[in-house]
């Protein structure tokens, strides 16, 4: 029998080309560095780039963030610059956009006030969505396919993007 993951010849049983079958939907996916989903992913949304896809040598800083975040040296990252250096796009939605469809993790973003999510949504995350391949696994119904108040929304894959604030009943 051929156990070693080769492909089963044309003669194979029915009980091999299943094992063939199980052995490849059991191995776990590679992952993308957050730098390789950022660069082969990402179509900018707006700026003097807008409608091109994300590259690293446009922002000074980009490379050193990614081999920070991408080491898995640390824990926690967080993000500060100057105006107009990126932060939103690096720090804020492509974090997001990497748990969610990369990872296919749910993701919790956290905000001052409830108010602030639909703006959120609608003004960074959803045109950054919309502008990949992954626009397809964005809700048709319920919360953040027409608007109204968000508080999470269910993506086709499974993974969940939540608004959270510090106050209110949000514990």
């Amino acid at each position: 029998s051929d156990l070693g993951g080769t492909a089963a010849s044309p003669n194979s049983s029915p009980a091999m080309l299943l094992m063939d079958r199980l052995k490849t939907a059991l191995k776990a996916p590679t992952l993308r560095t957050m730098r390789e989903f950022a660069e082969q992913e990402l179509i900018l949304p707006t700026g003097p780039h807008e409608g091109r896809r994300f590259r690293v040598d446009r922002n000074p800083f980009a490379g050193l963030w990614f081999a920070a975040v991408d080491s898995g040296t640390w824990r926690r990252i967080f993000t500060t610059g100057p105006q107009q250096s990126g932060k939103t796009l690096i720090g804020f939605l492509l974090p997001i956009l990497y748990h969610l469809f990369e990872m296919k993790e749910t993701v919790i973003v956290g905000l001052p006030m409830m108010d602030m999510a639909a703006d959120k949504w609608n003004e960074d995350i959803r045109p950054a969505i919309e502008a990949t391949q992954y626009k397809d696994l964005l809700p048709s119904t319920g919360a953040g396919s027409k608007g109204g108040k968000i508080v999470g929304i269910n993506f086709k894959n499974g993974a969940t993007l939540r608004f959270m604030s510090g106050g209110g009943s949000d514990k």
